[in-house]
């Protein structure tokens, strides 16, 4: 073999390598995603900040799991469950009562406050007026429109019509007017729940109703945490006698 021979069989060699190290095939790049795993509770994420709790000083909040809701009362108040033989309590139809609770106030003989929780399988609630000076109201959730409806006492021309949903809870519950003395409230917690409150004739009852919030946050929107403190602070000051004419 002569030496240009050789050496194009050198040169050769040279291009396939270099033709190899061109053409070789490579492997694939992989790319790694890390996703954060956001806590349901407790810690705040990036963007997302935990709810403040509402703290309101000489006031207590009260929560019922049972029925899955909650309300604010002075803390020098006495919680009375399953309280007997009451002068005064809204007398209720269309659902039953499953739990009383009366709230009293220091230096008192007897409750100011009554809350009945109630229960309908017909979506239905009835004031029937009790001692008052009007008689029954009825509220009804109707499935076809999806609207609280209510029927008014005869004595007021017993027409059915749009309940009126422009008074609310802090925690975005409507609240409907009663007709029992001296000051009744109805809240839907649902369209098989009530919370019912009343008052003895001295405190304002209606000033405890506006605190109440539902425990599910997919059944209302309550405001924001600045204007509850405020709704608490102003319940507060109706319940010590700072303001003992106020409307129910």
């Amino acid at each position: 073999m002569n030496k240009n021979t050789t050496i194009g069989i050198l040169i050769l060699i040279v291009i396939a390598i270099l033709a190899y190290l061109a053409f070789r095939p490579h492997p694939a790049t992989v790319s790694v995603t890390t996703t954060a795993t956001i806590p349901t509770t407790g810690a705040s994420v990036s963007g997302t900040t935990a709810p403040t709790p509402i703290s309101v000083d000489g006031m207590t909040k009260y929560t019922d799991a049972s029925l899955g809701f909650s309300f604010w009362y002075p803390s020098n108040w006495t919680v009375i469950p399953s309280p007997q033989n009451l002068p005064f309590g809204a007398r209720l139809q269309s659902a039953t009562v499953v739990k009383k609770l009366a709230l009293q106030a220091p230096g008192e003989s007897s409750p100011d406050i009554l809350i009945q929780e109630a229960r309908s399988t017909t979506r239905t609630i009835t004031d029937t007026g009790g001692a008052g000076p009007i008689g029954p109201v009825t509220y009804y959730f109707d499935t076809t429109t999806h609207l609280w409806m209510m029927t008014a006492s005869p004595d007021e021309g017993g027409q059915t019509t749009a309940a009126n949903i422009s008074n609310n809870t802090m925690g975005g519950l409507h609240e409907f007017a009663g007709t029992s003395r001296f000051g009744t409230q109805i809240v839907p917690l649902s369209a098989d729940n009530f919370v019912v409150v009343q008052n003895s004739g001295g405190a304002q009852s209606s000033a405890l109703t506006q605190t109440i919030v539902a425990l599910d946050p997919a059944v209302a929107t309550p405001v924001s945490s600045t204007e509850q403190i405020q709704t608490i602070q102003k319940e507060q000051e109706w319940l010590s006698g700072g303001n003992p004419n106020m409307a129910n």
